[in-house]
């Protein structure tokens, strides 16, 4: 009887002490507020005012917008009048992403601050945000680092100002990136970025260097209305929707988009400039590559080994600098209709048809411009009424239907002297 009873008593402790051991190791977590509720998670007694405003706001699922709350907006852009009560700490950010309880008490809309001002560097590297992170029209004084940090929620610095670096390289976002209406005083790496949605940069300033080597966009990567003074580098990006590039946007120094591959149409047209050299070299374009509509092309154009699915436009735009598409692929018609051309050589390169139509080849700073096209293949060349200062090389050239010169004015090397100037060469 005696050891029936010890026997009752140790199951019994074994199951107390499991039961005890379970709730030792069991963590609290806080749910976050339903919506209209208010937030059950205080602030930190160390944060400031204003930060503990910021926190009951977001933990609400309230936009934080400064200027709402103030009754005035303040312009990122400059820093007249800014008072030290906008100022949010990087530890603020830090801590409601990524560490309990707060980062548990986030509603869906994530940490959505407007108006504020970031006086020291951010750090963010490496994290793993579980939210949407939106910072918009605020001020970072200091270098901002996201390398290699992975979200799968939408991030936005839409209207802010970045006086330092801002580091992305490695970095894996799995949805949208916002930076529209953005001045970056100094360079933006994105080198091996992963953006699984749209990029989209427009209508930013862009001071520093612009590197976005190796970058990978799921959608589109739009960049109209921006500009850019140092040189920007998508070389071997991959862009899985439209790459656009123009629409008044202005590029100051070198555009290397060497090997770069776009699935659908890559714009550089509606009125952009490039008074640097625009590299093209090996790249592959899955639809139309669209550079005309009022462009200018100030240096040298290199678009060697390039291949375009679709159709290649370059008509009613201007260029400076010699156009270099040797040993190109165009699946369908080549357009340079009413362009201002220095030199253009698309020697060795495949079209469906090449239309070079009031076209004017002048060369650069008034060297005589060249036409070479020698060693090519063509269903149709078309030259009317297009004016070649020096000579038009076409020998070796095979074309599977006709040839129409007249009246250009210039000299086609790949005729017998007697059709000099024909109707039709072929």
């Amino acid at each position: 009887m005696g050891a029936k009873l010890y026997n009752g008593f140790k199951n019994s402790l074994c199951v107390l002490l499991v039961l005890a051991s379970s709730f030792l190791s069991f963590e609290f977590t806080f749910a976050s507020p339903l919506p209209g509720e208010k937030c059950n998670v205080d602030p930190l007694p160390s944060w400031t005012s204003q930060e503990k405003w910021v926190w009951q706001k977001i933990c609400s699922g309230d936009i934080a917008d400064f200027n709402e709350a103030e009754g005035r907006f303040l312009d990122p852009f400059h820093d007249k009048n800014w008072p030290k009560n906008r100022i949010v700490s990087p530890t603020f950010i830090e801590t409601i992403l990524l560490h309990k309880p707060y980062s548990e008490a986030l509603p869906r809309q994530g940490v959505n601050i407007g108006g504020a001002w970031f006086d020291q560097p951010i750090d963010l590297s490496g994290a793993s945000l579980e939210h949407p992170l939106v910072l918009a029209l605020s001020r970072f004084d200091k270098d901002v680092n996201l390398g290699y940090l992975k979200t799968s929620k939408p991030i936005s610095f839409d209207g802010s100002k970045f006086k330092g670096v801002l580091l992305m390289h490695g970095a894996k976002i799995d949805s949208n990136l916002l930076m529209e209406f953005v001045d970056f005083d100094d360079e933006l790496i994105m080198r091996g970025a992963e953006v699984g949605k749209e990029l989209v940069m427009g209508n930013s300033k862009f001071k520093g260097q612009v590197n976005m080597e190796s970058l990978r966009v799921g959608s589109n990567c739009l960049m109209e209305g921006a500009e850019f003074d140092r040189e920007v580098t998508l070389r071997s990006a991959k862009i899985d929707g439209q790459l656009v590039l123009g629409g008044g946007s202005k590029f100051k120094r070198k555009v290397n988009l060497d090997k770069l591959q776009v699935d659908s149409s890559l714009f550089l047209n509606r009125g952009a400039e490039f008074r640097g050299e625009v590299i093209l070299r090996s790249a592959k374009v899955g639809g139309q590559l669209v550079m005309g509509e009022g462009s200018k092309f100030e240096g040298q154009l290199n678009m060697g080994g390039l291949t375009v699915t679709s159709a290649l436009f370059m008509e009613k735009a201007e260029f400076d600098g010699e156009i270099n598409l040797n040993s190109a692929k165009v699946g369908k018609p080549v357009l340079l209709l009413s362009a201002i051309i220095g030199n253009l050589n698309i020697s060795n390169s495949r079209f469906l048809s090449l239309n070079l139509s009031g076209t004017q080849v002048s060369g650069e700073r008034g060297i005589v411009g060249n036409l070479n096209i020698s060693n090519s293949r063509f269903s149709s060349l078309d030259l009317s009424d297009s004016h070649v200062s020096g000579k038009v090389g076409i020998v070796g050239s095979k074309f599977t239907s006709k040839v129409i010169t007249h009246p250009v004015n210039g000299w086609l090397d790949g005729c017998e002297p007697s059709q000099r100037r024909p109707a039709t060469c072929s």
